[in-house]
């Protein structure tokens, strides 16, 4: 059985905020921490399988929430062994959260 990876609706940071998430990740990788190999992202929405109409709708509703200001408010490792990710819980505005919630 093969195994696909999900649909995501993804935000990407400026190149400069980009860098210092990496730096981030790369002290706690020294502290034992999984090293991390994705781009930094945030994470709107995913799925085993997006359906045409999920981004249909974020094209029309998150234009006009974004930029948009984000707070760390805590972290969480996903996964086991190598395929370790670590996250932060981040919190933004209410516009950005009721569209998300939407999609």
């Amino acid at each position: 059985m093969s195994k696909t990876s999900p649909d995501n609706i993804l935000l990407y940071l400026p190149q400069t905020q980009e860098d210092q998430v990496r730096d981030i990740f790369a002290g706690l990788a020294e502290r034992g921490f999984p090293i991390q190999r994705q781009r930094p992202h945030i994470t709107i929405t995913f799925s085993p399988e997006m359906q045409p109409e999920v981004v249909d709708l974020a094209a029309q509703l998150l234009p006009a929430v974004i930029p948009a200001d984000f707070r760390r408010v805590g972290n969480v490792i996903f996964g086991t062994k190598r395929k370790q990710t670590v996250a932060w819980l981040l919190e933004t505005t209410d516009e950005l959260e009721i569209a998300a919630r939407k999609i």
